[in-house]
């Protein structure tokens, strides 16, 4: 979203659990934009955003669909803080006809690998989102080939960059990584910066 335009936003409902959503709220609050965050997993690092002025938090269970089609009812309705845009984040095996309906604006980011996973192709196939960010070149070829109608309103947006390609201009020197869980896998590339590394906790 460009700064030029993002006052015609005034809040908008982000639906997602991973490290992506956090970046999404921590980008639309610092616009100024209100932020109402649904998330689906008891893992979430994004609950503790300062942003989200209301969180729901719902367990992916039997019930799970049925709660998230109550609250987008709502936004259906404008009853949700006068929420004017939806981003979703991964959406992954969640039907199309939930956000059926909607007159306001859906950005989805797929931020998972589409060329190696299909639990989001239900969504891509149907005609619903204002905008959709991939993963990769890779992926972005799978939409160009398998999805046509999304080819003009779909762009790559990466999920990490080298320093130089980013450009920073602060002297900002603290990067986080956020992991579900410490696998072995994990615990070898993390071993050689333990030094580096500080845990925080809280809301930030």
């Amino acid at each position: 979203m460009s700064t030029s335009n993002h006052n015609t936003v005034k809040a908008a409902l982000v639906i997602g659990s991973h490290v992506q959503s956090l970046g999404i709220i921590r980008s639309l609050g610092r616009l100024g934009i209100k932020v109402i965050l649904l998330t689906t997993s008891s893992f979430s690092i994004s609950r503790y955003s300062k942003f989200p002025s209301k969180i729901y938090r719902l367990n992916r269970n039997s019930q799970y669909k049925h709660l998230i089609k109550s609250i987008i009812k709502l936004v259906k309705h404008n009853k949700i803080e006068g929420c004017n845009l939806l981003f979703l984040q991964r959406g992954d095996k969640l039907s199309p006809t939930i956000l059926k309906g909607i007159t306001i604006p859906i950005i989805f980011w797929s931020t998972e690998p589409i060329q190696l996973k299909n639990d989001v192709d239900a969504l891509l196939q149907s005609n619903i989102f204002s905008w959709v960010y991939v993963h990769s070149y890779s992926c972005k070829e799978r939409i160009n080939s398998e999805f046509k109608h999304l080819i003009n309103k779909t762009s790559v947006m990466h999920n990490a960059a080298p320093r130089d390609i980013i450009g920073f201009h602060n002297n900002k020197n603290i990067f986080a990584i956020f992991n579900r869980n410490l696998s072995w896998r994990r615990r070898a590339w993390l071993w050689p910066s333990r030094k580096m590394i500080t845990r925080i906790n809280g809301r930030y």
